[in-house]
């Protein structure tokens, strides 16, 4: 029996038909992407009990903004949950150049082991200048139906040296509109993380410091490594 929804399925058809198709179409790029890593951290917090992770999706993005695109990886919730798969469609406006830019986006999370239990919509603005971001996500049914409402600010700066490396920082904040829906007492907390990625023999090594304030072992301030390419 096939897991993934007839959605879910139709979507990923049309994204790999246009995958293909667009490698002869002017105007129109794709690239793909594969990762080895020691962890996937989600806002802070493991979503693979600590435990390594294979990762991988591909975009098709037009000169006009427009992209869609998959992401999935292996997950361990401790249940019968074993995969995430991303689905998302986003657009981003060059409004001064590259300096000033303008996006928004609609997330839709699947675990297709689990059914629909689940599996939630994210909405999300951000701008961009020259090298810091701020951004908001928003759900209002976050993890599933019947969830609670949510809100993620945050922010975040980067900066490249030429092709050698590029550092990146991330500080967010998670609230749900639930007493004690991240923890005992916690219906909020921050996330940060801090990384650094050089090219090695045309693959990119990350090295991250990520974590939290949520008073849990998945959630605490680790180092994560990780290999990947895009192509």
């Amino acid at each position: 029996m096939n897991t993934l929804p007839k959605l879910v399925r139709l979507y990923l058809t049309a994204v790999f038909a246009f995958f293909v198709f667009s490698q002869s179409v002017n105007g129109v790029e794709a690239e793909a992407n594969v990762a080895l890593s020691s962890d996937y951290s989600f806002r802070g917090v493991s979503q693979t009990g600590l435990d390594p992770a294979i990762q991988g999706g591909f975009d098709i993005s037009l000169d006009s903004g427009f992209s869609i695109g998959t992401w999935a990886s292996n997950v361990n919730f401790n249940s019968a949950t074993s995969m995430e798969l991303d689905l998302y469609a986003s657009w981003e406006s060059d409004t001064i150049g590259e300096l000033f830019t303008v996006s928004a986006s609609i997330i839709r999370f699947e675990y297709p082991t689990e059914g629909d239990i689940l599996d939630y919509m994210e909405y999300s603005i951000g701008v961009n200048f020259w090298n810091a971001s701020f951004g908001l996500n928003f759900s209002n049914e976050y993890f599933g139906a019947d969830g609670p409402s949510f809100f993620y600010p945050f922010v975040g700066v980067s900066w490249e040296q030429d092709d050698q490396f590029s550092v990146a920082a991330h500080i967010g904040w998670s609230s749900a509109d639930s007493e004690n829906f991240f923890g005992p007492g916690e219906d909020s907390y921050m996330d940060a993380s801090l990384s650094i990625t050089v090219p090695i023999a045309e693959l990119d090594v990350t090295g991250s410091l990520v974590g939290s304030t949520l008073d849990d072992p998945s959630a605490e301030f680790r180092f994560i490594l990780s290999i990947g390419k895009s192509f």
